[in-house]
């Protein structure tokens, strides 16, 4: 009945409790629809240093996910891993949709297939 941080760091145990488990199924979907995205972004571009800046702005978004759903999860300890698109606002915000800009730029880029689909 106690959360730190419940706005931010804790948001997936609020929404769990509130939504039950076909919210944090759709939730999970959504981030593995993003993901999945994502890799084929990664593996549309042409050029190293792109697909390299890809995966890496993916592995932020991605590691960030898994440390906040182990966090709430009581697997590992509080490090102050806020839920990326979900958190409170501030820095995190503002730094995961810079992320997420760059990879539309590179969607944008990548190849023909990726635009197929």
């Amino acid at each position: 009945f106690y959360l730190p941080e419940a706005h931010n760091d804790f948001i997936m145990a609020v929404l769990a409790e509130e939504m039950g488990f076909v919210g944090m199924t759709v939730v999970m979907g959504l981030f593995a629809l993003l993901f999945w995205r994502c890799y084929r972004i990664i593996m549309g571009q042409r050029n190293l240093r792109d697909r390299f800046t890809a995966f890496g702005i993916t592995a932020i978004l991605a590691m960030g996910a898994v440390m906040n759903l182990a966090v709430v999860m009581g697997v590992a300890p509080p490090k102050g891993v806020p839920m990326p698109l979900m958190s409170y606002g501030g820095s995190n915000l503002l730094a995961t949709m810079i992320c997420v800009g760059l990879l539309l730029n590179f969607s944008r880029t990548a190849d023909s297939w990726i635009k197929s689909s």
